[in-house]
Formats: C-alpha cells, structure tokens, sequence
C-alpha cells in the first residue's frame, strides 16, 4: 500500500511532499521512530532497516507469525542478515517478488 502510494505521487523534484506522504503512511501502521529525512533522499540503506523490521516484524503479529512458517528467521540478525533474509522471503514467499 505504502509503495502503491508514494509511486503514484512520485516526482523527482518533490522529495519533501513524498516524504510527508511517507511520515504519513508510517504513523498509519503505528511507526513512532523518527525519520531521517537527508539519510532516505540520500538512499542510506540503514536509513531503511528500522522501517522494514517494524513492517515486517513489529506491526502485525499475523505477518510475523507467517514469516516464521515461512522458515525465515529475522529477528536478532545483523543487518546484512536481515537484508539477505529479507530479501529471500520476498523472492520465495511474495510470488518473486524483487526489490529495486
């Protein structure tokens, strides 16, 4: 949803809109740690990290829950681990999904 939306609305010269829309969409799955706004317009992949555990990990306990049956373990993983899993679930859980 959240990928859905900010594409939809992307443009190149609108980075502080697309980073309100983001603000936007982290606080409606309860995301309460700041983001750092330089540190995402620069494409620093720890920028990232704290956004996709909370996603995929702290959110929802059936998302959890499913990742885990899955076989994929991510928590307490170092944050090339949780890449590399990650990345994993989503090309063998998602229906192959890649990320770009």
């Amino acid at each position: 949803k959240i990928v859905y939306k900010m594409t939809k609305h992307l443009s190149k010269g609108d980075i502080r809109a697309n980073h309100e829309l983001l603000k936007t969409e982290l606080r409606s799955v309860k995301y309460i740690n700041p983001i750092e706004q330089g540190q995402l317009t620069d494409g620093i992949p720890l920028a990232f990290l704290p956004i996709i555990h909370h996603a995929l990990l702290v959110y929802s306990p059936l998302v959890s829950q499913f990742i885990s049956g899955e076989g994929f373990e991510l928590q307490a993983k170092s944050d090339y681990r949780f890449v590399e899993n990650t990345y994993k679930l989503m090309l063998n859980s998602f229906g192959g999904y890649k990320p770009q």
